[in-house]
């Protein structure tokens, strides 16, 4: 079963190109030895290929490449980068959930889990690109247990139309216990993890030694809710182990799963690609049995399905398909008054976010004199999650509830630290205050509280009647009562503080 995937054709000859631009300059990074730097290139293919075959089953670092070995780097860049390029930008194709929830946004962060050369990073620009959706900001940090992989990055990254930051840090999914400081807090605020072909390296050690999954269990665990997982390794009879000690237990939702044979498009190949195939003696590949699975982490709203595509043995194609609903408050949440529009210093962007099971109406305030606006409305105005975004809603209320939403720090969740930042709820009143008006008294136990009946008939009264006239103090202190309640109902106890 092939992976359908737009534009199919276009893209992988943009991919074939980069190939062809990277190819000559990484043959001629390895050094000679006792013989031509293509022939030590060719020996490595064969080595690689043999152990991709039959080797990730053990559990022996011996059995492992040597990616400090700059033949073996041109090797697997020559053998799989455009494939698993062609995954990468496939994969995110098939749910429109990304898209929303990328769409207007001012930076993205990713962070690529044993991401060798770069080749996720190629795909989900490639992505971004054609959707429309490139960020004015585009951080990559790749976590991989051989950091020199950056030299080839490098070379790969000349040849590409836009500029963002990539940096490279040492990981050891098997012996390692705990992240560094720095990377823990990108993962904190990373939008998507990406593991592409890199799973599948270290299955057989947590297989041999449960113990040794708890460090990526870590990892998975500490990102930020409706942060995207995309997992892309080869199909092993149908293996769940990713998803069912991994994922499942970080608190993560299937959004879509593939399981089939996609296929790079046929193309005529470069002077270049040729020549080194005739002297390499192999090909690049061209397809293979994967397991393509994209998740997001629980704790953001969602909506849709979770499909999955997948062949029966008779080659028949079957998908199936999952409902997710999020919860969703009743009644009117608290909302923004038209007033919140003559203040010069607020321009409120409500969105609906899900903390712990239970939705929450948000509102971010941003500065008006930030370059990041455009028309007004600033480039972030889809806050986390667009498809729920409307901008200034005419809610009825003389109130209005701000959010102020740490610097891309996730909620407040079990699985961060104690003194994670969390968010701040103000309710702050847009009514004057009359200059002629007593001061309250300290003792609220002075001011009688009028009963509910009272109070609503005083209330319909002044507002038929003079409907810009003030309300009494009792009026006033009731209402306050009745703001905190209704706040009450629309926010988690645990993620949200009320000032």
């Amino acid at each position: 079963m092939d992976l359908h995937v737009p534009n199919a054709q276009a893209v992988s000859d943009y991919f074939r190109r980069i190939l062809t631009d990277i190819l000559e300059e990484l043959v001629n990074k390895v050094p000679d030895r006792y013989t031509s730097n293509t022939e030590i290139v060719k020996q490595s293919l064969r080595k690689i290929s043999n152990w991709y075959k039959n080797g990730l089953r053990f559990a022996n670092s011996d059995l492992r490449s040597d990616w400090n070995d700059p033949a073996n780097r041109c090797a697997y860049a020559f053998l799989y980068l455009m494939h698993h390029c062609y995954l990468v930008y496939g994969s995110l194709q098939y749910s429109d959930e990304v898209t929303r929830s990328w769409r207007n946004r001012s930076s993205l962060k990713v962070c690529s889990i044993g991401g060798g050369p770069g080749s996720d990073m190629v795909g989900l620009t490639t992505f971004l690109r054609n959707k429309g959706i490139f960020p004015p900001s585009l951080e990559c940090l790749v976590l991989d247990l051989y950091p020199n992989w950056k030299d080839t990055w490098d070379t790969i990254y000349t040849h590409l139309p836009e500029t963002f930051t990539v940096t490279y840090h040492r990981c050891d999914l098997v012996r390692d216990t705990r992240l560094h400081t720095r990377d823990l807090q990108f993962i904190k605020q990373a939008d998507i993890i990406t593991l592409s072909k890199s799973f599948s390296a270290v299955s057989a050690f947590y297989r041999a030694n449960h113990a040794k999954g708890a460090f990526l269990r870590d990892v998975l665990q500490q990102t930020k809710p409706g942060c995207f997982v995309l997992y892309i390794d080869n199909d092993c009879g149908g293996c769940t182990q990713f998803q069912r000690d991994f994922a499942s237990r970080a608190g993560m939702d299937l959004v879509f799963e593939f399981r089939g044979k996609p296929t790079f498009p046929k193309g005529a190949y470069s002077y270049t690609i040729r020549k080194y195939h005739n002297l390499f003696e192999f090909s690049p590949m061209r397809s293979c049995d994967v397991n393509i699975q994209l998740f997001r982490k629980k704790g953001a709203v969602q909506s849709g399905h979770a499909v999955r595509i997948e062949s029966n043995p008779t080659g028949q194609l079957r998908a199936k398909s999952s409902s997710k609903r999020a919860a969703v408050p009743q009644g009117p949440p608290v909302g923004i008054s038209s007033s919140s529009r003559s203040t010069p210093h607020h321009d409120v962007i409500s969105s609906y976010n899900s903390v712990h099971g239970i939705a929450v109406r948000n509102t971010v305030t941003s500065r008006p004199t930030s370059p990041h606006y455009s028309s007004g409305i600033p480039r972030a105005a889809s806050n986390v999650y667009p498809a729920y975004s409307t901008y200034n809603q005419p809610y009825s209320s003389h109130r209005t509830a701000t959010v102020e939403r740490p610097s891309l720090g996730s909620y407040r969740t079990p699985t961060t630290p104690a003194d994670s930042s969390h968010v701040n709820i103000s309710v702050i009143s847009h009514q004057p205050k009359r200059v002629d008006q007593a001061p309250k008294p300290s003792n609220s136990a002075l001011v009688p509280k009028p009963s509910k009946q009272t109070s609503n008939r005083q209330a319909s009264r002044v507002a038929n009647t003079y409907p810009n006239s003030y309300r009494s103090r009792d009026e006033r202190q009731h209402q306050d009562d009745e703001d905190e309640t209704t706040l009450s109902r629309y926010c988690c106890p645990q993620a949200c503080t009320i000032l």
